[in-house]
């Protein structure tokens, strides 16, 4: 009887052992990445962006740091995120997400859409210009669908400094993960 106890509780204490070694590796918090669990994402911006959450309808938005006081648009990323009324698919949130881009589309400019992933996801990806208040912007929009949530990552620059920017673009858009 005694034996069988010993090996019970042997037992029950490497399983005690073993989940919170799985505990430990991934699931803890790496610094400087940005985490909205209640949104089911996160990701890494440069060190050198300012954050800024809730702005403008996202959930979070970095800016590039200001080039002088002659810098009158800074380069930014922002995610948005909606919760879906319905589950939808990528092809059914995205044609959604174009009416409400094509708003803002400058005239004349279509947009190139292509397959891609985010985070480990299908995903759509738009380069188009618009304007944006007084400014005229290009931006890579990323659009994707995990469950109930429709999310956005929007990667903006004026058009004259996009290229310069869009290698940065493309890096912070590969931390982009779903938590």
């Amino acid at each position: 009887m005694a034996r069988k106890r010993f090996v019970g509780l042997a037992v029950l204490g490497l399983a005690f052992l073993a989940a919170s070694l799985a505990g430990c590796s991934g699931n803890s918090p790496e610094p400087g990445r940005y985490y909205k669990k209640a949104d089911g994402f996160s990701i890494r911006f440069p060190a050198e962006w300012e954050q800024k959450e809730n702005v403008m309808g996202s959930v979070v938005m970095a800016l590039s740091p200001a080039e002088g006081e002659a810098d009158a648009f800074r380069e930014n990323v922002n995610v948005t995120v909606e919760a879906l009324p319905s589950p939808m698919t990528l092809d059914e949130y995205f044609n959604l997400s174009m009416v409400n881009l094509g708003k803002l589309l400058t005239e004349g400019r279509q947009p190139e859409v292509s397959d891609t992933t985010l985070g480990g996801e299908k995903a759509k990806r738009v380069v188009c210009q618009m304007t944006m208040g007084q400014n005229n912007v290009k931006s890579t929009v990323y659009v994707a669908v995990k469950g109930t949530r429709g999310y956005s990552l929007a990667c903006s620059a004026t058009p004259d400094s996009f290229d310069a920017y869009k290698a940065r673009f493309e890096e912070i858009a590969g931390t982009f993960r779903f938590e």
